[in-house]
């Protein structure tokens, strides 16, 4: 009995931690000289973005981001200068995660999604 309460309580941690996917993007680099950083904004489905509270913020041209599964998100990214101003949405990326991972972005987006292994 001891045994079989250990092997149901790791399926329920091990299930538990199977609810969320990694999303990771990467994008080609904001050449302007006063560039200060990236945003990455996301919305669930039906809902709208809030551009006051980014998912992410940042330098680097890439990032991941934790979302929930069985649900679609859209991600848009933005550039901003050293005094605040942002670019226009890149283009929006859908992501559904489920699990297996199930995942077919479109290819003709400026967001790409990445290897969560391949970021330093």
């Amino acid at each position: 009995m001891k045994k079989l309460i250990t092997i149901l309580a790791m399926f329920f941690l091990m299930a538990g931690t199977a609810m969320a996917g990694s999303l990771c993007l990467e994008w080609d680099a904001n050449t302007d000289p006063d560039l200060a950083g990236y945003k990455i904004f996301v919305r669930a489905e039906g809902n709208t973005y809030d551009y006051a509270n980014p998912s992410w913020q940042g330098t680097d041209t890439t990032c991941s981001i934790t979302l929930a599964d069985g649900e679609t998100f859209y991600v848009v990214g933005r550039a901003y200068d050293t005094e605040g101003l942002e670019s226009e949405d890149s283009s929006e990326l859908s992501w559904f995660h489920d699990f297996p991972w199930i995942n077919t972005p479109p290819s003709t987006i400026d967001l790409r999604i990445i290897d969560c292994a391949t970021l330093p």
